[in-house]
This record gives structure tokens, sequence and C-alpha cells, in this order.
């Protein structure tokens, strides 16, 4: 292997590395903050009859399903290179 293929190789694996790090953070900080979205317009708007808590609940909802949406897939991804890695090992 020359040099530019290692190069290849390291910025592969860093990059990998870096996808497994972030992924409870790309996960989890969108599906807490659109939960608390529908926790403060459901005790704000629900439960006082305040309206003004309903674009919350849009909200919370739109990005709970972008986040499912994009991130199910994004998941899939990084379990299937994990198990790959495993089985060429």
């Amino acid at each position: 292997m020359n040099r530019k293929e290692i190069r290849q190789a390291q910025k592969l694996i860093l990059s990998r590395r870096l996808e497994l790090w972030l992924t409870p953070l790309l996960v989890l900080a969108p599906i807490i903050f659109a939960v608390v979205l529908f926790v403060e317009s459901f005790g704000q708007g629900v439960l006082q009859g305040v309206t003004l808590y309903d674009g919350e609940f849009l909200l919370g909802g739109i990005i709970l399903v972008g986040t499912l949406l994009f991130d199910i897939p994004f998941l899939r991804t990084v379990h299937f290179r994990r198990r790959q890695k495993k089985e060429n090992d």
C-alpha cells in the first residue's frame, strides 16, 4: 500500500468512529427536544386551555417525524457497517 491508500484508509476509519460516537447525539437530541415540546404544549396548552401552544405541538410533531424518517435509515447503515466490519475481522 502506498501513502495515499494508507491515508484514505485512516480517513475512513476516523469517519466511521466519529459516526459511531455522534450517533447517540444525532438521534437522541431531536427526540428529547420534541418530547419537551410535546410536554410543554400539553401542560400549558391542553391543561390550561391556552391555544398559543398549538404551534409547539406542531413543531414537536414535525421534529419527531423528521427525526424518525431520517435517523432510522442512518441507524440501519451504521448497524450494517458494524456488522460488515465484524464479519471482515
